[in-house]
């Protein structure tokens, strides 16, 4: 299968966009890259699934980026990152991305899961809150991401 495939088969017929264009007007300029033919597309997880687990704690989007030869996934969560809470808010929403995974064709790919702060951040790499959550699996990098 491909990455477009597999998005379509999770998400649904109308997930998936090409480049950056399922990234919300108010997140897609927290990323950048240099190379923009690397991105194959991406889908707006949240806004998929919205209808179908309202209650859950959903990611906010899912980009394929070609590595190498190698097709990578990058999980993107786009979040005020002000308080403390927002580590636990983002932990919960982490905690739902990893089951949600589980058996999903999308767990195939190498992945990279982010936390991109939507506004100021109260937070550095060193902050003992980010560090475990990186342990869970979570990056933290501020306000922007290049890919």
């Amino acid at each position: 299968m491909s990455f477009k495939a597999d998005v379509m088969q999770v998400l649904g017929a109308d997930a998936f966009r090409k480049g950056l264009g399922a990234l919300r007007q108010t997140d897609v300029g927290h990323i950048s890259t240099r190379h923009p033919r690397d991105i194959t597309g991406s889908a707006d997880v949240d806004a998929s699934l919205a209808t179908a687990l309202p209650n859950a704690a959903r990611w906010d989007y899912v980009v394929g980026r070609i590595q190498g030869n190698v097709l990578h996934t990058h999980w993107i969560e786009v979040h005020p990152a002000n308080a403390g809470k927002n580590v636990h808010e983002v932990e919960k929403k982490l905690a739902w991305l990893t089951a949600w995974l589980q058996d999903k064709p999308l767990a195939a790919y190498p992945r990279d899961v982010v936390w991109i702060a939507s506004g100021k951040s109260a937070f550095n790499a060193r902050s003992p809150s980010i560090k475990a959550l990186a342990a869970k699996g979570c990056r933290f990098v501020g306000g922007h991401l290049h890919l």
